[in-house]
């Protein structure tokens, strides 16, 4: 009840600041007799093209499925679906200026109406109701991840973040978990940390440039499938989301969503209150789908950027008492467990999957190395620690570039924030610079995270530690880590969820240690 009345009370100061502007479009007779032609043709749009793009190559059942059902027992979820199909069409259509992935950015008022009508009528039917008990945790959690993804395209990080945290405690409060670690993962990265990419949306700036709207024809069948799949739902059903995709699916998702907005916008180093525990996670010898590898991975991930944090006050204080090696030992353990599963998996489906599953399986390999380096730097205090990681940082940029994205929107994290850490932390020249080019040649924003302010910030980061330096073709990995000394090696860039002073610039918080590794940590920012 109280992250319900909690949440109530985010989306109604949410819609105190918009503007709600009447609908202007031409009625005709649909599946609701309220809806517009145009909304229905959203709909058919989320059908046709936002569910797959938000399901990636794993969540299909939730997209193309569950979220669609949704949306006709309830006008909350239908009214967010209707405003995430239409934000997702500009996102996709609208010609932007190089280096941002936001055309709202750019946007005039009379090119947000019809996407603040539906906004707003969604929230409108979360809080008019009388009490919160009339809504089913089901809908909430639904128009959450809706809401979510809609800031996402508009690259709001507040309020996108906001959601996620409301969701989470939704879920904890409303779902029982039957993964007790996961529900603990959870709990552990609801909070936290410093890494964000975007800026809040000026959609409704008035001196920003004219958006182009496309608005192409309903296709034909159309209607016939969007009612075949209403015919289990009504406009009054109950509508309950099935245990097996909450637990596997959405409960998931919000602790990936949890964890990667741990490096968004505050302190990284800050401690978490909470102890990692993997030791009743079990690993099968190897697994039977692409879902149970990721879900897997998960728990771990989570854990380890967990066990990160607590370390981090090591960094300030090398007095400071780190957490038992014997949790790391057992987290790695599991960490090396999960790739050799992983690895039988490949080896028994590779002729077996669809090329959008094998860029998953690749993606979940960057994960999975990334996750293997923080987890084996964590108790150093000195940037040279990551020189004995070139082989994983090779593996990271070569897998990236085995992931050809066909869409330039990606709803969770993929290979973006990866390219950006291994240009941060790998000093190899080849190396870096190759992830680099790869954040700046595939313009498109995972949740979060813009390749194209991604890349700029890397591009200032080479400048700083890699000033007046000669790079020869013949050095070998011993030679070229030499050549960017401690003292000269930025540890941390964050990248603050804040209004750029002018359009495309955004402030950075660079760490350094400019007067050697004993010496405290040096922090400036910088608009870049």
């Amino acid at each position: 009840m109280a992250a319900s009345l909690a949440y109530l009370a985010d989306v109604k100061r949410s819609a105190a600041v918009r503007t709600l502007i009447p609908a202007v479009l031409k009625t005709v007779p649909s599946l609701f007799p309220d809806s517009a032609a145009e909304d229905f043709r959203y709909l058919d749009f989320f059908r046709s093209r936002s569910a797959k793009v938000l399901a990636g190559y794993c969540d299909a059942p939730l997209w193309n499925e569950l979220v669609l059902q949704a949306s006709f027992a309830d006008p909350a979820v239908r009214h967010a679906l209707v405003a995430v199909s239409y934000t997702h069409e500009q996102f996709e259509s609208a010609v932007v200026p190089q280096g941002n992935m936001s055309p709202y950015l750019h946007a005039k008022p009379a090119d947000c109406a019809f996407l603040l009508k539906h906004y707003n009528k969604a929230i409108k039917a979360l809080v008019s109701r009388s009490h919160p008990n009339l809504i089913s945790h089901e809908v909430m959690v639904v128009t959450c991840l809706l809401f979510i993804a809609l800031e996402y395209f508009l690259g709001n990080p507040q309020s996108a973040l906001m959601h996620l945290a409301n969701g989470v405690q939704i879920l904890r409060q409303y779902r029982p978990f039957e993964n007790k670690k996961l529900g603990r993962s959870l709990q552990s990265c609801a909070g936290s940390t410093r890494l964000s990419v975007a800026s809040p949306p000026k959609c409704c700036s008035r001196d920003s440039p004219n958006l182009p709207v496309i608005v192409p024809h309903l296709k034909k069948g159309s209607a016939d499938a969007l009612s075949n799949l209403s015919t289990s739902l009504s406009t009054t059903s109950t509508f309950q989301i099935p245990s097996s995709i909450a637990n596997d699916v959405i409960s998931p998702i919000f602790s990936r969503l949890s964890m990667l907005s741990s490096f968004f916008g505050q302190d990284l180093r800050k401690p978490l209150l909470e102890d990692c525990d993997v030791s009743s996670l079990s690993i099968p010898e190897h697994f039977s789908s692409i879902l149970e590898a990721r879900n897997a991975l998960t728990t771990l991930l989570t854990q380890t950027f967990a066990f990160h944090r607590l370390c981090i006050p090591v960094h300030n204080d090398p007095s400071y008492v780190l957490p038992p090696k014997a949790t790391r030992a057992e987290i790695q353990n599991k960490l090396d467990q999960w790739g050799s599963s992983f690895s039988l998996f490949l080896s028994f489906n590779l002729t077996k999957l669809p090329l959008s599953t094998l860029r998953g399986a690749s993606i979940l390999q960057v994960h999975h190395r990334i996750a293997s380096i923080f987890l084996g730097t964590c108790y150093e205090r000195e940037e040279v620690s990551f020189d004995a990681y070139l082989k994983d940082f090779e593996a990271i940029v070569a897998l990236s570039e085995n992931v050809v994205e066909e869409n330039n929107f990606s709803f969770e994290m993929g290979t973006i924030p990866p390219l950006f850490w291994t240009a941060l932390r790998c000093r190899h020249h080849v190396v870096r610079h190759k992830a680099l080019n790869l954040l700046k040649h595939s313009p498109r924003r995972e949740s979060l995270w813009d390749s194209a302010l991604a890349s700029r910030v890397v591009q200032r980061i080479f400048e700083i530690e890699e000033a007046g330096l000669v790079w020869k073709d013949d050095y070998n990995p011993a030679q070229a880590f030499q050549l960017v000394p401690e003292e000269k090696r930025v540890h941390d860039a964050g990248i603050y969820p804040c209004s750029p002073k002018e359009l495309g610039e955004h402030p950075v918080g660079i760490l350094m240690r400019p007067g050697g590794p004993e010496t405290p940590l040096f922090h400036w920012f910088e608009y870049v």
